[in-house]
């Protein structure tokens, strides 16, 4: 490895993300909301939908929603169709959809992470469901379940090989509609009556990890995604956190005001999207104005399930550089949907626009190309790492390479061997300049160094590899040559044992 150059998240979050991608279809959208787009506009008309249109049936209104509207000249496809949903179809628009009224609704408790149930994390085993915790202020809190609880029936149907999906429609349903489960607690076989009620999670959470590092998740852009930001980056900032990590894997999309709501916080008043209807005509979104923007130093996660929403707010933050970003390429949806209420209640979501960075650059099937390339796994700790390793002017260092680089090893291996281009000063050889982290605890493995001529490091592992262990190797730029001359750009690497 030639350096020189001559000139936490915990098992409820994995649950939470398996969980996300089961709904990513269904989220991947951008949804510029017609009754906020007042709020948002800096040019052009707001588009204002009637409903009382009771000269006309749900199907003329629709094909006249979609010729003034979508994104291309479709009337050909439409004029034929029988129905709302065979008027959709014809589109062959995987982005627009005919909803019922109450399919509407429920579209929307998703963007808001809403639904009626009982409100527990659920993982699950042989027996049925565990429950890993409940939501505060939940049924299944008031009725008194507790973390480790197995739900072994619900209604007298047993859940035993039940996959979460399946588990999951028993105990959802109506509010208000009881249920009775058999809950195993410990050797004890107990009843409980829980009451559905509408439980909300938020989309947004946030945690102080080590090193002072504020992490923050941004599960979807809801109808209150921006005022959850607001509140962490407030928690996060009493905190006194000096780096952020942004998370946005899995995060399917929502509400444009909130995406714009969000990047106002790292870009400030500045243009964060711009748009495009099916006249070509320009509209520029701006971020809000929050009178202040983060200078620390922020990493985003982003993975190829980021999409729309989230590549409005990752474009804009990656065009401006106000961030690292690392993980997969992002899905590269850059295409706008706006719902359309009709007069029998239900609606329509139809592509009414394709959206683009303030720069101008493409997202539709492309999206957004990460900084340092690595699996959706391997993007938290390595973000960690790297923030960790923070340079003195409050810098992440630059890297070698715009991806992690695998190294295999045998578990009798003891050493890791870096060789430079030229001589080094032994003083910048040390624990703070070169670690070795084991997956999953951000902690140090103890090493010693050896100067082996004096352009090689070797790292001695003072308990060797452990099998099956995966490690991150991180080389920073603090390193000097015997000259004085810093690293051009440091290193990080992924070491799987055998």
């Amino acid at each position: 490895m030639n350096l020189f150059k001559s000139k936490k998240i915990n098992n409820k979050m994995n649950t939470l993300f398996l969980f996300l991608v089961s709904l990513i279809y269904a989220l991947n959208f951008s949804y510029v909301n017609v009754s906020a787009a007042d709020k948002i506009a800096e040019q052009g008309q707001v588009v204002e939908v009637s409903t009382e249109t009771e000269a006309f049936t749900t199907l003329t209104q629709a094909r006249a929603l979609i010729n003034n509207y979508y994104i291309e000249d479709v009337s050909d496809k439409i004029e034929d169709s029988k129905s709302v949903s065979e008027m959709i179809e014809a589109l062959d628009d995987p982005y627009s959809s005919y909803f019922t009224k109450e399919e509407y609704e429920s579209f929307v408790n998703i963007i808001d992470n809403k639904f009626c149930g009982i409100g527990i994390y659920l993982d699950i085993v042989d027996e049925g469901v565990k429950v890993l915790s409940t939501i505060g202020n939940s049924p299944a809190e008031e009725a008194g379940l507790q973390s480790g609880d197995i739900i072994i029936k619900v209604d007298g149907n047993t859940l035993q090989g039940k996959s979460s999906e399946e588990a999951s429609k028993y105990l959802r349903g109506e509010e208000g509609t009881k249920i009775q489960l058999v809950v195993k607690r410990e050797s004890k076989l107990l009843n409980f009556q829980v009451t559905r009620g509408v439980i909300t999670n938020p989309t947004v959470i946030n945690e102080v990890l080590k090193n002072d590092i504020g992490y923050i998740r941004i599960s979807s852009f809801g109808e209150k995604t921006g005022d959850e930001f607001l509140n962490s980056l407030n928690k996060l900032e009493e905190e006194n956190v000096k780096s952020y990590i942004i998370d946005l894997r899995f995060n399917g999309g929502g509400y444009v005001t909130q995406a714009l709501d969000i990047g106002g916080h790292f870009v400030g008043h500045k243009p964060v999207v711009v748009m495009k209807d099916n006249a070509e005509r320009t509209y520029t979104y701006y971020g809000y104005d929050h009178n202040k923007i983060v200078e620390k130093p922020i990493i985003f996660l982003v993975n190829e399930y980021s999409a729309s929403a989230s590549e409005i707010l990752s474009a804009a933050v990656k065009d401006y550089g106000k961030a690292f970003f690392i993980g997969k390429t992002t899905y590269g949806k850059g295409v706008a949907q706006n719902m359309f209420p009709l007069s029998d209640g239900s609606f329509i979501k139809i592509t009414t626009s394709k959206f683009f960075s303030p720069k101008g650059n493409v997202i539709q099937h492309k999206g957004i190309t990460p900084d340092f390339e690595t699996s959706t796994k391997d993007s938290f700790e390595t973000a960690a790492l790297l923030l960790s390793n923070i340079n003195e002017d409050g810098k992440l260092f630059k890297l070698n390479s715009k991806e992690l680089k695998e190294i295999v090893k045998d578990k009798n291996d003891k050493t890791i061997s870096i060789t430079f281009n030229q001589e080094i000063d032994a003083n910048t050889v040390n624990n703070e300049n070169i670690e070795l982290v084991a997956e999953g605890s951000i902690e140090k493995v103890p090493v010693e160094f050896t100067l082996d001529k004096e352009n090689k490091v070797v790292v001695n592992l003072k308990e060797g590899f452990k099998e099956n262990q995966t490690y991150y190797f991180i080389v920073n730029d603090k390193i000097k040559s015997k000259a004085g001359k810093s690293l051009t750009a440091g290193a990080v690497m992924k070491i799987v044992v055998k």
